[in-house]
C-alpha cells in the first residue's frame, strides 16, 4: 500500500477557513492537483478526500455497508431534528418505506396539482419583472419552498408561509455555519448570528407545530407527505415521541425539499440562457405531443444535476479499515466526497 499527499495546512485551522470562504473553489483547486486520494486537514480533523470515479464508486456502492454518514450530520440536528436525513442503516430504510408512498401514483398526481398554483403565481411575477434585473436564485428558492409547502404539507395560508420562508433564509447560513464550525457549540450559541437563527427555529417550530395539530384535528384523508406521516405515526401507535418524529420529518423535506429543487432549478435557468436554441425545442416541446415535454424537461433536469449536483459534497466515516486506490483507511477515518468534481 501507498501513502497519499498531506495537506496540513495552517496552524489549528488547516484549511478550514479557505474552504468557508469558497468551498467549491477551494476543491477545484485542491482536487486537480493532489491525486486520486490525499488527506486534508480541516479545523482539528483530518479528511481523506476521494476523487476519483472508481473510489467512489466503491464507497457508495462496492462497500457501501462500510461507510456511513459522519459524525458532522449530527451537527445539523439542532435544526432537523432526527429525521431520514441525518438517519443510517436500517433506520434510514424503515424511514425510506414511511414517505415513499407520497412520491407514487395518486399521491404524485394530487403533489402536481397542488404545485400549479405555484407556478402560475411564479409566472405572474416574472410578467411583470420584464426588463428588470432579478435573483434568479431568489427567485428560484420562493418558487420552490412555495411548492414545497402545498405539494407536501397543503399550506396556502400566506402567513404560515411567509413565517417559515423567513425563519429558513436565517437558518440555512447558520446551518452551514455550525456543519464546518471550530468553536464549540456552547460558545457558537453566544454570537448575534446564533441567537437570530435560535429566534427563527422557535418560529419555525411553532409554525410546523400548528400545520402538524390542524392535520391531526383533521378526519379527511390526505395524501400529501405530511397526511401519510401522520397516518403511519397513528398506524403504528401513538406515543408521546410522536409529534417529535412528525415535526423532525416535517423539517428534512421542508429544508431539503425546497433548497435541493431550488439549486436545481436555479442552474437549469442558466444553462438555458446559454443554449437559447435548447430552450427553445423545450418551449416548442411543450406545445407538441403529448408527453414530449416532460421528456424533454426530464433530459435538461437530469444534465443539469450531473453537470451541477445539488447534494455535491458528502461526507462519510469507515467503520472497517479498508483499501482505496493503494491507500489504507483505518476504521473511524472521515471522507470527504466532492461529487461535482
Amino acid at each position: 500500500m501507498s501513502g497519499c499527499p498531506f495537506l496540513a495546512g495552517r496552524p489549528i485551522v488547516g484549511h478550514l477557513m479557505a474552504m468557508r470562504r469558497d468551498p467549491l473553489l477551494f476543491h477545484q483547486a485542491i482536487s486537480n492537483n493532489n491525486g486520486d486520494i490525499f488527506k486534508l486537514r480541516l479545523g482539528l480533523e483530518t479528511f481523506f478526500v476521494v476523487n476519483h470515479p472508481n473510489l467512489i464508486d466503491h464507497v457508495f456502492t462496492k462497500n457501501t455497508s462500510n461507510y456511513v454518514k459522519s459524525h458532522h450530520y449530527k451537527r445539523m440536528n439542532y435544526l432537523l431534528g432526527d429525521g431520514i436525513f441525518t438517519a443510517t442503516g436500517e433506520e434510514w430504510k424503515r424511514r425510506r418505506r414511511l414517505a415513499q408512498p407520497a412520491f407514487q401514483g395518486d399521491s404524485l398526481t394530487a403533489a402536481f396539482d397542488a404545485m400549479k398554483p405555484a407556478v402560475q403565481s411564479f409566472l405572474a411575477r416574472m410578467s411583470t419583472a420584464s426588463g428588470s434585473t432579478i435573483s434568479l436564485s431568489a427567485e428560484a428558492t420562493r418558487l420552490s419552498l412555495d411548492m414545497v409547502l402545498r405539494a407536501f404539507f397543503g399550506i396556502n395560508d400566506s402567513s404560515d408561509a411567509a413565517v417559515i420562508a423567513s425563519a429558513l433564509a436565517e437558518l440555512m447560513p447558520e446551518l452551514d455555519r455550525r456543519i464546518w464550525a471550530i468553536l464549540p457549540p456552547a460558545v457558537r450559541s453566544l454570537t448575534p448570528a446564533a441567537r437570530r437563527a435560535k429566534a427563527a427555529l422557535k418560529a419555525i417550530n411553532e409554525a410546523l407545530h400548528r400545520l402538524i395539530v390542524r392535520r391531526l384535528k383533521d378526519d379527511e384523508v390526505r395524501d400529501n407527505l405530511l397526511g401519510l406521516l401522520v397516518r403511519a405515526e397513528r398506524d403504528a401507535g401513538w406515543s408521546t415521541e410522536s409529534l417529535k418524529r412528525l415535526r423532525d420529518e416535517a423539517m428534512v423535506f421542508l429544508v431539503a425539499g425546497h433548497e435541493t429543487t431550488a439549486s436545481t432549478l436555479t442552474w437549469a435557468w442558466y444553462l438555458l440562457s446559454l443554449h437559447p436554441s435548447i430552450g427553445r425545442q423545450l418551449e416548442a416541446s411543450v406545445v407538441g405531443a403529448p408527453g414530449e415535454g416532460s421528456e424533454w424537461a426530464e433530459r435538461i433536469f437530469q444534465e443539469t444535476m450531473r453537470l451541477h449536483p445539488p447534494g455535491w459534497l458528502l461526507t462519510r466515516s469507515a467503520l472497517k479499515d479498508d483499501v482505496l486506490g493503494g491507500v489504507r483507511i483505518p476504521a473511524g477515518a472521515n471522507l470527504i466526497v466532492p461529487i461535482e468534481l
